[in-house]
């Protein structure tokens, strides 16, 4: 779909001066943009799926090589299974601060580069430590999927769609943990970390071809380039443009209410302090 220009931020809306025109009739091409952004993000809960399942397959495996159970404890094998919950935790409220302020594309590249790394020392451990610090590792990936992933299916997403491609999510998550169990039943188990690597990069390629949020460009004023990435992602018709004046509508009456506040507030504040001298 052709970028939308425009000079000004107040002619956003009047589509008598856009050169996106309105059609009636379902195109593709946006279709097949949303499917390939969503391609990149059910991959993404594939891998969590795999990294998930990955400990019920090398933990047994490692065991039966050394044959001897006690080379990975009860209490290890534990802390394998789950630790990366516990790392995860706090870049949940990291992630949260970050696509607040610089977006939801660059959070998500990095929680793939963070699986891809964690995989690549799965893959080349050599010893119990390496293999708690790789599931250490994927705690800011499966952060990412509390944050991040919902927010790109519901913002990059055009309604109707937006149901069908969220149950494949759900989907795709069990679908990790199965490949995972898979391909440790029938290969050694460093084959998984290997098969991480190679759909963490197709993640990676895929997300590099997104545009920014129209929401988050929304919310931070920047409506050209909202409305730019809207009609890229969900085209000119007329429904997607209804929903993006409503976006625009509805950021910039936000926006207005939040500079009314502030402004109230630094009125406020100086009758304030006098009456607090007075006293």
């Amino acid at each position: 779909m052709d970028r939308c220009n425009y000079s000004e931020v107040p002619n956003i809306l009047d589509n008598s001066n856009s050169e996106c025109e309105k059609k009636t009739n379902k195109e593709w091409k946006p279709f097949l943009k949303q499917l390939l952004i969503c391609s990149g993000v059910w991959t993404s809960v594939f891998l969590y799926g795999l990294c998930v399942g990955a400990p019920t397959m090398f933990i047994p495996q490692i065991r039966r090589e050394a044959n001897d159970t006690s080379v990975i404890t009860d209490d290890m094998a534990s802390w394998l299974t789950s630790v990366y919950g516990f790392s995860g935790f706090p870049f949940v409220l990291v992630l949260s601060m970050l696509t607040r302020f610089i977006g939801r594309k660059i959070p998500f590249i990095i929680a793939v580069l963070d699986t891809f790394a964690a995989f690549t020392v799965l893959y080349y451990s050599t010893n119990i430590t390496h293999l708690l610090i790789s599931e250490i590792m994927q705690g800011l990936f499966s952060a990412s999927h509390i944050v991040i992933t919902v927010m790109v299916l519901t913002e990059y997403i055009s309604p109707r769609y937006r149901g069908i491609f969220l149950t494949v999510k759900t989907a795709t998550f069990y679908c990790g943990i199965w490949a995972s169990n898979a391909i440790g039943t029938f290969f050694h188990w460093k084959k998984i970390p290997l098969f991480g690597m190679v759909c963490s990069l197709y993640t990676l390629i895929t997300v590099m071809t997104w545009p920014e949020s129209p929401y988050w460009l929304a919310s931070r004023g920047r409506f050209e380039e909202c409305a730019a990435s809207h009609r890229s992602l969900k085209g000119c018709d007329e429904e997607s443009e209804k929903e993006l004046e409503a976006l625009i509508t509805s950021q910039k009456e936000y926006i207005a209410s939040c500079s009314n506040t502030k402004l109230t507030l630094k009125e406020r504040d100086p009758a304030h302090c006098k009456i607090l001298v007075s006293r």
